[in-house]
């Protein structure tokens, strides 16, 4: 597609873009026809590339949180001050961490989640929880698991399959973002005991 669809443009040529996108469309759906058969031709890509991840994350972030302000609005020096951790920082600990899919990823005080998602688009980690206790950001990671749903199905691009005999998201549950909306503190304790315990148990294994 990249090789032989996406070349030779120009950007700011109506005509130009117009015989692209007719392009486009035609090679999408004879790749759709080959998939509808018995030929299975190979996926273009298992996962987003850096640039795309982070443009579709940044348009899940857009969408879902709607009025930034609200998550500053935390008593200082507590334990709910929020922070966002930048999306190079994620990618740059992702590089150099090398998950596989016998690692579990648990991220306290998850904010909104999108280290959760960066993560679960990633790489191979085979589960992913990000625990949040405040309200307001908890309610936002409900809507960014929803929105980064969506956005990964319309760029055709596949999350992962590593739940055994099926395909999907790669956590359990089907929520990239699971244990991201967890803001009760029951279950909130809950979430970091079960992490835990599959963690030790995928150890001892």
């Amino acid at each position: 597609m990249e090789n032989y669809v996406l070349i030779d443009y120009d950007t700011k040529s109506f005509e130009s873009m117009q015989r692209l996108c007719d392009k486009y469309n035609r090679a999408i759906d004879s790749i759709h026809q080959l998939w509808k058969g018995t030929t299975q031709p190979m996926k273009l890509n298992t996962r987003p590339s850096t640039g795309l991840l982070r443009h579709i994350l940044q348009q899940v972030y857009n969408h879902s949180v709607t009025d930034p302000e609200k998550l500053n609005n935390y008593e200082p020096f507590s334990p709910e001050v929020y922070g966002e951790t930048s999306f190079d920082l994620v990618a740059q600990m992702i590089d150099e961490i090398k998950m596989t899919e016998d690692d579990l990823f648990v991220d306290l005080g998850s904010g909104v989640g999108q280290v959760v998602l960066q993560v679960a688009a990633a790489t191979n980690c085979k589960h992913h929880y990000g625990v949040e206790k405040a309200d307001i950001p908890a309610k936002y990671a409900e809507t960014m698991d929803r929105e980064f749903r969506k956005w990964m199905k319309c760029w055709r691009e596949a999350i992962s399959s590593r739940r055994s005999g099926g395909s999907g998201s790669p956590t359990r549950g089907g929520s990239p973002a699971e244990g991201a909306v967890c803001k009760h503190e029951g279950r909130w304790q809950n979430r970091v005991f079960e992490a835990l315990c599959t963690s030790e148990l995928q150890n001892q294994q």
